[in-house]
């Protein structure tokens, strides 16, 4: 299993992925088709996602991937 956080702001997400050297990370618009891309990065099997507890700015995307991905999250 491998554990992906989520950094959520007003205008864009951070996923950091470990690593051999540590984490890796890649930056998402914080809109459906970011929300989208991110999503069709995933393994269903392999990811596990975790999320900091955000106000609004997180609602969107937590709501879409638990609708599309429910094992995922």
């Amino acid at each position: 299993m491998v554990y992906i956080g989520i950094d959520i702001s007003k205008s864009s997400f951070v996923t950091a992925y470990p690593s051999a050297n540590g984490y890796r990370t890649r930056t998402y618009p914080n809109t459906a088709a970011g929300v989208r891309k991110f999503i069709g990065a995933l393994a269903v099997a392999e990811h596990h996602c975790v999320m900091e507890a955000t106000s609004n700015y997180g609602c969107c995307c937590t709501c879409y991937i638990r609708a599309v991905l429910p094992s995922v999250w």
